[in-house]
């Protein structure tokens, strides 16, 4: 397996097509989340960074920092197909984005049931809970 990066508007068409494939397998196949909810302006700036793991050509795990500001960005979209968790990818995934990042701040929308794992990358939760995208989430911050 093989981890790649790339700001977003530097991807291939290929490499656009594999990641939005990964997300719609997982958050709208798996966590019956509106397809048209993932689309966003944010993937194609040069502002965004995704970071992804391949096997055989295969997307496999994938997430993304969107820049907010030079100090803050938002850490989101972390999928990973269901064949291929338990192995470490999307925290490999994670801490390649966080070491290459040159800002001071981290946030991310995580899903409530996630908030602990996150909280292993040094994430805290901040604020109560909230619904988003029809499932139960929590707002975090990593300072760096």
């Amino acid at each position: 397996m093989e981890q790649y990066s790339a700001a977003g508007d530097q991807l291939s068409l290929a490499q656009l097509y594999g990641i939005m494939r990964l997300r719609a397998a997982v958050f709208s196949g798996e966590q019956g989340i509106d397809p048209l909810l993932d689309f966003d302006d944010a993937d194609l700036l040069e502002s965004t960074k995704h970071f992804w793991i391949e096997n055989d050509g295969l997307i496999v795990s994938n997430m993304r920092l969107a820049g907010v500001s030079p100090t803050r960005v938002k850490l989101g979209r972390v999928a990973t197909l269901p064949e291929y968790r338990k192995q470490g990818l999307a925290s490999q995934l994670i801490q390649a984005a966080i070491s290459s990042s040159m800002a001071s701040e981290f946030y991310m929308h995580a899903e409530s049931q996630l908030a602990e794992w996150y909280s292993g990358f040094g994430f805290e939760v901040v604020g109560d809970e909230f619904e988003e995208v029809g499932l139960p989430h929590v707002a975090m911050i990593l300072q760096s």
